[in-house]
């Protein structure tokens, strides 16, 4: 025999390239490289910030403060002077929220306030114990009387400044000393919390977050590993801290009444492609950072990138994991410097000419406005691919503050079907595939299986067969969820392929429709239908899985095997008269049979690939099962070892149960007398003896069956070492 006791499980087809390819969706993302007049050519860029305006205000090694600003379309600069000789080189920079105030840290210790319309020098803040200055930010929701810094001693101060007549005084106080040094600090603002005053801090230690308002409290602190790279920022929409450290990115979030941070998430870049960590990060907008890095290749240039944060889980962006954008800045650039003003990052370079640098800045695109523009452009299935690409996540989100919400997805499907071409059903075909994919990609069920059906059914019935078509094969692919489907739907599909059998029973198409039904969860399909197409065209697989998971019987599924396989060799002997047994062995019936068999009374799940995992049959289904072979009425003892007996033996369990049942049906067999066919049934029985029996440490008995087994096994094992073995046994059993 030659079946193989294991069933070929129906596989499901290929599953396709869905229509939707955000490959080929080119970001809104420009990057630009501009030429800044400083006018001294010697400048060596220290720090930057950027505000509203636009400005950007850099710190140089020589203390002066470079801020250049877009006036009435034309560029200018302006240089302001540390507020003393002994200053030192500026080590950070930072704008009030309403950018009405600018605040510079030297490494003297001093802290100077400007007034960022004149740029005169308000207040210069000299203490003779302090340190250099590591940061300096404003926090607050507007003003520029509220400034936080940091000093290379790990001391932080709160500086509070007032302005009595025409003299700024200002009360400088503690806040708290850390073992090591700050080396980044950031203040959120633009957000409902704002007011709280939020100032995060990071060192080799750890990172801390202080409440400023109404009191200076410490509301959150989190233990760092040791890295060389730290950085720090917060994202406003959802509020979210973020935190780099080496290659890693910490992302928490506070809960309304700040006494707890979450943590939401991480993002790791690929050590192949980056070698260091995050050298400086900022928040670009949307949950989208950009953030400076040095590449693998060339450890010694720098990298600006744009790595995504809110992406679902369950999504792989393009490029390497989160990060959607990468740009290698040319030339020489100032380390580690980098500035956002609104959806432009800004990174400053060092010296391009005479008396000029050149700065680089990469301009992050809106989605509404490349929607809106393709829209205005009649481009409808570039904008559906997009909306569905940032809906499902597919695409990143970028600086736009929400995903698409799916009305707005139904309203771009609804126009775009508006207009089907009934005279080209190529173009329709193409048009139904695009909404499918769409409405997958964003879960939008009912509106697919009701809106979109209703809609095709309307232009006739070939758009609505396209239709079903592309459903169809989008399930059987596995781009629609099973549990999704809707049953009417699922019932016109399967009418269609049955209609489609009884005129062409082909296998393609027999195994199109196994696939279908596979691909389906059994509340949706119409079960009296499916079992009475399974039997009638042979859809073995389906027929095990109706009866399995929808009815959990485990009994029919045999008595339809066995009547259809005793049908078939009928057909065989009355047709082809020799070899009958070969071609029976054969047929995928057979296999599913005996296979069905062997899985089942094993106590094992029939193998096939359905939404849901089979069920394992309960012992209760086994014993059934076994009824229903053995019985002398009703059983199909003599119909299994009619097909064949070798793979029904095989496909018995080797337990005491089973030697008894089979002992006592062959013992009935025995009295009919002796033929060719029963040789070959006898042969398979005492194979099964032996191997039962030796696995349950039992005596083969009575002893002319011993006797049978043990000449069945030197035939069956003509090895010469097996052969003196057995031979030994029977000359022993002989004498005895």
């Amino acid at each position: 025999m030659t079946a193989s006791p294991a069933p070929t499980p129906s596989t499901p087809a290929a599953k396709p390239l869905t229509s939707l390819d955000y490959s080929s969706v080119e970001l809104p993302i420009r990057a630009a490289v501009k030429g800044v007049r400083t006018g001294v050519s010697t400048f060596r860029f220290t720090c930057i910030a950027a505000c509203q305006g636009p400005k950007v205000a850099l710190g140089t090694q020589h203390g002066h403060t470079i801020v250049v600003s877009h006036e009435l379309g034309a560029q200018r600069v302006r240089t302001i002077r540390p507020p003393a000789e002994d200053a030192g080189p500026a080590r950070s920079v930072d704008w009030s929220a309403d950018g009405s105030g600018l605040v510079v840290g030297y490494a003297s210790g001093s802290v100077a306030l400007f007034d960022a319309t004149t740029y005169v020098l308000q207040k210069l803040v000299r203490d003779m114990q302090n340190s250099a200055v590591t940061a300096a930010v404003f926090w607050g929701a507007a003003g520029r009387r509220n400034i936080v810094t940091a000093d290379e001693l790990g001391r932080c101060y709160m500086l509070t400044f007032n302005t009595f007549l025409v003299t700024m005084t200002c009360e400088k106080k503690l806040l708290l000393k850390k073992e090591k040094p700050v080396k980044a600090m950031a203040a959120l603002r633009r957000s409902e919390m704002a007011e709280a005053g939020l100032v995060a801090m990071v060192s080799s230690e750890a990172v801390t977050v202080v409440s400023m308002a109404p009191t200076p409290r410490l509301v959150f602190e989190m233990p760092l590993s040791e890295s060389e790279s730290l950085c720090v920022c917060w994202c406003s929409d959802p509020v979210t801290l973020c935190v780099g450290v080496g290659r890693t990115i910490h992302m928490l979030r506070p809960r309304t009444d700040l006494a707890e941070f979450d943590v939401v998430g991480q993002v790791l870049l690929p050590s192949k492609d980056f070698t260091t960590g995050f050298r400086s990060l900022r928040c670009a907008g949307g949950g989208l950072l950009a953030a400076v890095v040095a590449p693998a290749q060339e450890p010694s240039s720098r990298e600006v990138i744009l790595v995504q944060t809110n992406r679902p889980r369950t999504t792989m962006l393009r490029g390497s994991g989160n990060v959607v954008y990468r740009h290698r800045l040319l030339g020489t650039y100032c380390a580690d410097l980098i500035a956002v003003n609104g959806p432009t990052v800004i990174l400053p370079g060092y010296q391009a000419g005479a008396d000029t640098h050149h700065f680089t800045e990469v301009t992050v695109g809106y989605w509404q406005d490349e929607i809106k523009r393709l829209l205005n452009g009649h481009q409808m299935k570039a904008a559906i691919t997009i909306v569905s690409g940032i809906g499902s996540g597919g695409l990143p989100q970028l600086v736009d503050a929400s995903r698409p919400i799916p009305m707005e997805m139904e309203a771009l499907l609804r126009v775009y079907l508006s207009d089907l071409p009934d005279d080209d059903l190529k173009a329709v075909q193409e048009r139904v595939t695009l909404v499918v994919d769409a409405c997958a990609s964003m879960a939008l069920w009912d509106f697919l299986y009701r809106v979109v059906f209703a809609r095709c059914e309307a232009c006739g019935a070939a758009v609505r067969d396209v239709y079903l078509k592309v459903v169809e094969t989008r399930l059987r692919s596995g781009v629609l969820p099973p549990g999704t489907v809707d049953s009417e739907v699922v019932a016109i599909v399967l009418s269609r392929f049955r209609d489609e059998l009884a005129k062409h029973p082909t296998v393609e198409v027999r195994r199109a429709a196994e696939d279908f039904c596979l691909s389906v969860n059994p509340g949706s399909l119409d079960l009296n239908f499916t079992t009475r197409m399974a039997t009638e065209f042979g859809l073995w697989s389906v027929l095990v899985y109706v009866y399995n998971a929808a009815f959990g019987d485990y009994t029919t599924p045999l008595r339809i095997f066995v009547d259809a396989a005793v049908r078939a060799k009928k057909r065989l002997e009355q047709a082809e008269g020799d070899g009958v047994s070969e071609k029976l062995a054969s047929m995928p019936l057979v296999e599913h049979l005996y296979g069905y068999l062997t899985f089942t009374l094993a106590g094992k799940a029939y193998p096939l690939e359905t939404p849901t995992a089979m069920p394992k049959p309960p012992g209760t289904a086994i014993n059934d099962l076994l009824e229903a072979i053995f019985d002398d009425t009703p059983g199909c003892f003599d119909e299994l070892l009619e097909v064949s007996p070798a793979e029904f033996f095989k496909a018995m369990p080797p337990t005491k149960e089973c030697i008894q049942k089979c002992s006592v049906r062959m013992t009935e067999r025995s009295s009919r007398g002796k033929d060719d066919d029963e040789e070959v049934v006898l042969r398979s029985y005492y194979l099964f003896i032996a191997k039962a029996c030796q696995v349950q440490g039992l005596a083969i008995v009575p002893k002319e069956v011993r006797q049978q087994v043990l000449k069945v096994m030197l035939q069956a094992f003509p090895e010469k070492r097996v052969q003196v073995a057995f031979e030994r046994i029977y000359e022993d059993d002989k004498c005895a």
